[in-house]
């Protein structure tokens, strides 16, 4: 008997299989069927935990921003200033794995819910780096600018392979932020 059979599959288990079926086979593989069939169980258990395969993109959009936006920004909570929470969030930035990120991305260019759910990650995330560089020193008017730089530089290399792949590495990225809060904000 499969394994999969004996077990109960919970609604964390039909989203975690949705991220892998989203960056593996993009939008096509967040169907019901198609999870099952990945999971090696019927439909029925994907309707035991939502209502529709709408509310499965809620729920899986609503776990996506908790995972990469909340739980780092908590994370981050743990360093003493806002020169070191910055410092440790590029760091996170260039070692984490973007493949979902890209592929959510490339899903809001097609789904509406998925576009507000960008769009409401990418407004929480400016945010926090604007704060952040507030609390170093920077005005406002340089916060603001700055965690836009700061994000769409980060933006342009998780959705660019070429880019991410490019000369300039972790490191050097590091010294550029220290030197600039060093310089101007903190």
């Amino acid at each position: 008997m499969n394994e999969r059979m004996t077990e109960r599959l919970g609604a964390k288990d039909w989203i975690a299989e949705g991220f892998r079926a989203l960056t593996e086979e993009g939008p096509s593989g967040l169907k019901a069927e198609r999870l099952a069939t990945r999971l090696k169980v019927s439909r029925g258990s994907f309707y035991w935990h939502f209502e529709n395969v709408g509310a499965f993109h809620t729920a899986l959009l609503e776990a996506w921003r908790r995972r990469e936006t909340e739980s780092v920004i908590d994370r981050l909570a743990a360093n003493e200033s806002a020169s070191e929470r910055i410092l440790d969030l590029m760091r996170r930035a260039m070692r984490a794995d973007h493949s979902l990120e890209r592929a959510l991305r490339a899903w809001a260019t097609e789904n509406s819910a998925a576009e507000a759910a960008i769009r409401e990650v990418d407004r929480r995330r400016t945010d926090y780096l604007e704060s952040q560089f507030g609390e170093t020193g920077f005005s406002e008017e340089a916060s603001s600018a700055l965690a836009r730089f700061v994000y769409w530089g980060h933006l342009g290399r998780t959705m660019t392979l070429d880019l991410a792949r490019s000369d300039i590495d972790a490191e050097q990225i590091e010294l550029i932020v220290k030197r600039l809060l060093e310089n101007e904000g903190g």
